[in-house]
């Protein structure tokens, strides 16, 4: 580190704030310039971003204080939370929720400044201030300090970590893929009712030997519950206790926040749920689905269903992912937060195939499932691999 150099961010980049186009004009709104808020970046794991929710007009980009980002420029979120990280992969802007950070291409690399954001954010976030939400002010970002190795060895670094950020992102990737598969075929089958392109004959509007019938009858369903928290040995051991937070975009639950105790789980033993059972949330957040994969946990917020038998597995976790629309629907009517309680959750109609379908289901998208399963396992060893390799690099502790 001895070669490195110190210098502060706003020597080495140019740092621009984002702005909304007034609302009410609907000229302004729904053109072809992508606009990227926070919430874009929410649960959001690639390196590269090129479009949000929402576009903007030139009449929009005009009338405002937005101002069009070139390609590369390092987008970070400022407010509410602070702390999200993109790069621009086209031409962009953003709203006032960001500090942008335009690299000067002779003194730094965009690669090598992402990933030294990623790992100062935490103490960026402790620098901010205000008095409605903390911000980290663009007169903040251009104080920041920042040692900095020759630019070879900038983009040396940032090889290394975007090497690893590749292959995570591949397999992400395929995963969305295989899901997408597997899923187009519970469509073709079970709502289209077509197998092997030959349409099932129908009786009352469903196919022979299929039959309405309830979530109960296809698996145990159970309720979580969260264990005294007055007992504080009854948390920090290795099982897991699965959250709302811990559902977002996971199909496969490979990591809690939280993990409970042997003795925090054998406090309530009856809520313990087995290695592929699928959790559902059913208050506040409704309708996210996943499976776990062990021996787990939950919280009163989510009802889990453990299959009666393990090819049931693909074929519910596709149905009851079909019916989250309607899950919140019924959890939200005259409540202020979603709820769907347990008797609800269990008694609500499901379409039950008969069995052989059920088991050629299994047979064509199990594959599939575990392969999706495998490659999570991937991603969790490659992330953690590159969390402990960052902060090393930036500090100038391993050199290339």
């Amino acid at each position: 580190m001895n070669n490195w150099k110190g210098t502060t961010l706003g020597e080495i980049c140019k740092i621009l704030s984002g702005s909304t186009p007034s609302t009410k004009d609907a000229g302004f709104w729904d053109g072809n310039i992508s606009w990227i808020t926070p919430k874009d970046l929410s649960g959001y794991d690639n390196v590269f971003i090129e479009r949000g929710e929402r576009n903007i007009t030139d009449k929009g980009l005009k009338n405002s204080s937005a101002q069009l980002l070139p390609v590369n420029t390092v987008l970070f979120s400022s407010r509410a939370p602070i702390g999200y990280i993109a790069i621009a992969k086209r031409e962009l802007t953003t709203n006032q929720g960001f500090k942008n950070i335009i690299c000067d291409e002779k003194k730094t690399h965009f690669k090598f400044i992402y990933y030294w954001l990623k790992n100062r954010s935490d103490y960026i976030e402790k620098l901010s201030s205000g008095s409605t939400f903390s911000e980290a002010s663009a007169t903040l970002m251009r104080s920041l300090e920042i040692n900095l190795p020759s630019i070879e060895e900038q983009k040396q670094i940032a090889a290394m970590l975007s090497s690893l950020d590749d292959k995570i992102e591949l397999l992400r990737k395929q995963n969305e893929t295989l899901e997408k598969i597997a899923q187009g075929v519970f469509k073709e089958w079970f709502v289209n009712f077509k197998i092997d392109g030959k349409k099932l004959k129908l009786k009352n509007g469903i196919p022979e030997e299929w039959k309405v019938g309830k979530i109960y009858e296809t698996g145990k369903v159970v309720c979580g519950k969260t264990p005294s928290k007055e007992n504080t040995d009854y948390f920090g051991g290795k099982i897991p206790f699965i959250k709302i937070p811990d559902m977002h975009g996971q199909m496969f639950l490979l990591k809690t926040i939280d993990k409970l105790s042997k003795n925090g789980a054998d406090s309530q033993k009856t809520k313990t749920i087995p290695k592929n059972s699928i959790c559902v949330s059913c208050i506040a957040t409704v309708g996210l689905v996943s499976i776990t994969t062990e021996d787990s946990q939950t919280n009163q917020q989510i009802n889990s269903v453990v299959p009666n038998d393990e090819y049931l597995l693909e074929y519910l976790y596709f149905s009851l992912k079909s019916i989250s629309g309607f899950l919140n629907s019924i959890g939200s009517s005259g409540t202020t937060t979603a709820n769907v309680n347990t008797g609800t959750f269990m008694n609500l109609e499901i379409l039950i195939p008969a069995e052989e379908h059920l088991l050629l289901f299994h047979k064509n998208t199990v594959a599939m499932f575990s392969k999706i399963k495998d490659n999570n396992f991937q991603i969790q060893t490659l992330s953690r691999l590159r969390d402990t390799l960052l902060p090393k690099l930036m500090s100038g502790e391993i050199t290339i």
